[in-house]
């Protein structure tokens, strides 16, 4: 799921939102780890400020896997991240962290047995 950010008057571009070893390691500087970082995401207050930062972490990490220089700040994204758009960036970013951290839920094939359950 891609984040689309623009400046003022341009048509902008999609960014795939991408969680590996050097995000991770920035949201833990940022943060203080992943978990408080999803925490911030999702609380009642300051969930804005967390996920415009969230996006720009995971967002630099999906332009270094394009070839290009990351350059997005939070400062920058408040910018480029129309009010309408935060919470499903915000989503893209924890489907970012699951995917990263190989948490994708699957369906299961099998048919379920409930003794074993």
């Amino acid at each position: 799921m891609k984040i689309h950010l623009a400046k003022k008057g341009e048509a902008g571009r999609d960014i795939l939102p991408v969680l590996n070893t050097a995000s991770l390691i920035e949201i833990d500087e940022e943060f203080g780890g992943l978990g408080e970082a999803i925490d911030a995401m999702k609380a009642e207050k300051g969930w804005r400020k967390a996920t415009v930062r969230m996006v720009a972490i995971l967002c630099n990490e999906g332009l270094t896997d394009e070839g290009e220089e990351p350059d997005l700040t939070a400062e920058k994204v408040k910018r480029m991240i129309h009010p309408s758009k935060i919470a499903e960036a915000g989503v893209a970013c924890l489907a970012a962290i699951n995917k990263g951290m190989r948490m994708e839920h699957k369906m299961k094939t099998e048919p379920r047995d409930p003794v074993l359950e």
